[in-house]
């Protein structure tokens, strides 16, 4: 492995197992066109010295040894253990490579003040073993789960991005993969032997050719030493007689007499003979390129046997498929209990704990129930959607609204809305993500808000609206018709189906709306059961709808006689 930053580069490359690596450099020597998919196959995947568990999916596992590129998942290895009282705590055993255990532990110490992880304490047992102790708040926790929450919000699982950015003779940078890379090491191998056995080839010549004087000073030994003893220049005397070298003759004048004895001309002999051996040996693996390659071979096979297994054994498992850690909040591990959010004319927010009917809300306060707008029933780890008349929604934990003898707060509060900004409606998240949205110009569209959950507090725009144009009713979509009423006292009926079904967008004509007029209100309902609407306590109905039914964008008809004055209709507080 290796990792490191320089002037317009880096490289992140991860440690992998040796014995997988040496078993891929003998493939590649043997068979050099061989594929990367089949070296894929012997490389498991990183081996971390540090362990753990790495997740990499085959093609995220494929693009990094193809090209160079990619990223994996390593998460710490862990085990549950059973105390007393069907208590437990979880063993962390094994952390990420390249985390620190100390930072890691503040982190995870940070989180549980924080009340971002449903965990009481987390301990550091570890001697020459990691050993960290994380203990649950309660033994009801689902302790998969909280290891799930644990491995999102901490460093126990990290991402790690590969960057096989390498120098070629050590000069060049360029991405390569594996098998490229190897590539390269096998032939820096085969440079580095070739070099090593020249210059030994030199080496044994050298020696060979004064080991050949030493043979030829042993056979005319007498004549050599009379030579030395009576010739004033015996150097030349002796390169000149014997035809010697001026090696030759340096090496035999520079001889010790007691290495004169029969035994080192014996020696001598067996050293030229080995020498010539090796020589032979050293010529044929420069020369022949087999010869090369199985000296190679033999070499990585005998570094394998030298090797420590237990030691150098893997200690990263690798599982081929995409991490297994779920997207788990903080809110999964609280106790789910039944919430009322009520919401007031001036736009204030509060919650009440269980599920309240409006008739029993305040029942002593008479005057705080008139301010009531409409009540949400919602479960503490679900969310509602709250739209305001500029067409945004936002995303409301019904946990962060004042509860019990709380006075309420406005909406401002809890989202980054614009001053002019009204509350128009507010639902809870629930299986029904459809809604019909309608502007005061009388644009209008049904509303997937599948999509539109978010954490960010400007919200996410669904209405766009024209200048001078705001959102004036949401209502959810459960019924076949609708009715819409404008200003001029017309009403208009047509089939839901009519309108469009957009995840954001200006929206349809709903009914036409001419200068100094405005769409004033609408209801859905079936036109099975007639039109209902209420007048003080008392519900009106019209059964008898033809005059009214059309397509949508028309102007409508009059009004029925006994309808609101204020051209709205009144529902009855569910």
């Amino acid at each position: 492995g290796s990792s490191g930053i320089a002037v317009g580069m880096a490289t992140n490359i991860p440690p992998h197992n040796i014995f997988d690596l040496n078993k891929c450099i003998i493939k590649l020597i043997q068979k050099p066109d061989i594929g990367v998919s089949n070296l894929i196959k012997i490389i498991n995947g990183p081996d971390l010295p540090t362990g753990g568990e790495i997740y990499i999916s085959p093609s995220e596992k494929n693009e990094i040894y193809k090209n160079g590129k990619g990223s994996f998942t390593i998460s710490s290895k862990y085990h549950i253990e059973k105390l007393k009282n069907s208590q437990y705590q979880i063993i962390i055993t094994e952390i990420p490579f390249q985390v620190n255990k100390t930072r890691l532990i503040e982190n995870i110490a940070l989180l549980i003040n924080n009340k971002k992880i449903p965990l009481d304490d987390v301990s550091d047992e570890s001697d020459e073993l990691i050993r960290l102790v994380l203990k649950p708040k309660n033994r009801n926790i689902d302790p998969f789960k909280l290891v799930q929450l644990c491995f999102k919000l901490s460093d126990l699982s990290i991402k790690f991005s590969c960057n096989f950015n390498v120098l070629i003779d050590g000069v060049k940078p360029k991405l390569l993969g594996i098998k490229e890379i190897l590539n390269q090491f096998i032939n820096f191998r085969f440079l580095t032997i070739k070099r090593h056995s020249n210059f030994n080839i030199k080496k044994i010549q050298n020696r060979l050719e004064i080991l050949i004087g030493f043979l030829i000073a042993y056979k005319f030994l007498d004549q050599i030493i009379k030579i030395i003893r009576t010739k004033e220049n015996p150097k030349k005397e002796i390169i000149s007689k014997f035809n010697l070298t001026e090696i030759q003759t340096s090496a035999i004048l520079n001889m010790r007499l007691g290495s004169l004895k029969k035994l080192d001309e014996m020696d001598t002999k067996k050293e030229i003979k080995n020498l010539e051996d090796r020589l032979k040996f050293l010529k044929k693996l420069v020369n022949n390129s087999k010869f090369l390659n199985q000296f190679l071979i033999n070499e990585i096979l005998e570094i394998n046997q030298n090797l420590n297994t237990f030691r150098y054994k893997r200690k990263t498992k690798i599982y081929l498929e995409e991490s297994k850690n779920e997207d788990i909040s903080f809110y999964e591990f609280q106790q789910v209990d039944k919430l009322t959010v009520v919401m007031n004319n001036d736009g204030s927010l509060k919650t009440y704990r269980d599920h309240i009917d409006f008739t029993k809300l305040n029942k002593d306060k008479d005057k705080d129930k008139d301010k009531i707008l409409s009540l949400v029933y919602t479960m503490s780890n679900k969310k509602c959607f709250l739209f305001t008349s500029s067409g945004r929604v936002f995303t409301i934990n019904p946990n962060d609204l004042p509860s019990g003898k709380a006075h309420p707060k406005n909406f401002i509060y809890f989202i980054d809305a614009s001053i002019n900004d009204k509350i128009i409606s507010l639902f809870p998240e629930n299986d029904n993500f459809h809604y019909v949205v309608a502007s005061q110009k009388g644009k209008g569209f049904i509303a997937d808000i599948k999509n539109i959950k978010t954490n960010q507090k400007k919200g996410k725009q669904l209405f766009n609206l024209k200048k001078d144009d705001k959102l004036i009713k949401v209502l959810c979509l459960n019924h076949s018709h609708i009715a819409c009423v404008n200003n001029l006292s017309k009403l208009l009926i047509f089939e839901t189906k009519q309108l469009p079904v957009l995840q954001k967008g200006m929206g349809v004509q709903m009914q036409k709306i001419k200068e100094n007029d405005f769409l004033s209100d609408f209801q859905l309902f079936n036109i099975d059961d007639g039109l209902s609407w209420y007048k003080g306590k008392l519900k009106r109905n019209e059964k008898n709808l033809k005059l009214w039914l059309g397509k949508r964008s028309q102007s409508g008809k009059k009004l029925p006689k006994k309808f609101n004055k204020d051209l709205k209709f009144h529902e009855k507080y569910i």
